[in-house]
């Protein structure tokens, strides 16, 4: 089987040398600043709302910001099964991801998915026969997180990144916005838009641009508990959209169980164009250091 690129991986490797490096040489951030949503740069003459609260706990997830504050470290961990009618629990998903706040507005990230946040479907190790899984380690994507907007009522930061699959064997680049629109009622709206354009086998594969838009809709029912619904639409850019688009549909919450923990689980439907036999279940976890 053909491997990723060497000048890529080794720039990859490189890259999460520096990273880990960076975050041994870091105090811990979350006993400082108590995790505490952190208050955006004053403009010259700032509105009385116009930044979130010093004060605003991570356990309100709808005031979160969109990247984390410099020093701290996020750890993911999903433990996803596919429950899809014939499939008998298979195959299984671990799926972490790292990220770590270079600044108040920069966050970098080591993923096995990208978007788990929206749709923990798979990614990472799969444990299962040849039948389900390519490789064991099936994919990873470093990506980086910039802060554009951040007031008490929106968010909005642009990320970048390249996406390493070893099953098959493909390099792509990841463009897109994270975007989340704090409403009344304590109700929220985020999404992400996000390009993927494979640079390698781009003459061997019927899609070499993926269009990914999954949306939330979330509300806060308690001090810490967050419960939400994820649609939006998936399909290819170069073939033809209108026929082989997804909609994924999917229910889930969030617990803060303490400052520093989060405990999630969720039921998505993969595309519900085709009915709901693809279906998994997520039990999932976010850790701040």
């Amino acid at each position: 089987m053909t491997q990723p690129p060497v000048p890529l991986l080794t720039a990859s490797a490189l890259g999460l040398a520096i990273g880990l490096a960076i975050v041994a040489a870091s105090p811990p951030a979350s006993a400082a600043k108590g995790l505490v949503v952190p208050k955006a740069e004053p403009s010259a003459a700032p509105a009385a709302s116009s930044s979130p609260s010093a004060q605003a706990s991570w356990n309100d997830f709808n005031a979160r910001p969109l990247t984390l504050p410099a020093g701290m470290l996020e750890l993911h961990g999903g433990f996803v099964a596919n429950i899809s009618s014939g499939n008998g629990g298979k195959p299984i998903w671990l799926t972490p991801n790292v990220g770590y706040g270079l600044t108040d507005d920069l966050t970098l990230v080591l993923a096995t998915n990208p978007q788990a946040e929206f749709l923990p479907i798979g990614g990472g190790l799969c444990l299962g026969t040849e039948q389900y899984c390519g490789h064991l380690f099936n994919s990873i994507s470093p990506n980086a997180i910039l802060s554009l907007v951040r007031t008490a009522g929106v968010g909005i930061a642009g990320h970048a990144g390249v996406d390493y699959n070893f099953s098959p064997s493909l390099v792509g680049v990841r463009v897109g916005f994270l975007l989340k629109l704090v409403l009344p009622a304590a109700l929220s709206i985020a999404a992400d838009p996000t390009v993927v354009v494979f640079v390698t086998k781009r003459n061997t594969l019927p899609d070499d641009q993926i269009l990914l838009v999954p949306i939330r809709l979330g509300f806060q029912a308690a001090e810490l508990v967050n419960v939400g619904v994820v649609s939006g639409v998936n399909g290819p850019l170069t073939g033809n959209f209108s026929q082989s688009y997804s909609v994924p549909v999917g229910v889930g919450a969030w617990i803060a169980a303490t400052p520093s923990l989060d405990l999630g689980a969720n039921l998505t439907f993969v595309n519900v164009r085709d009915g709901a036999d693809g279906r998994t279940v997520a039990l999932s976890a976010n850790y701040r250091l």
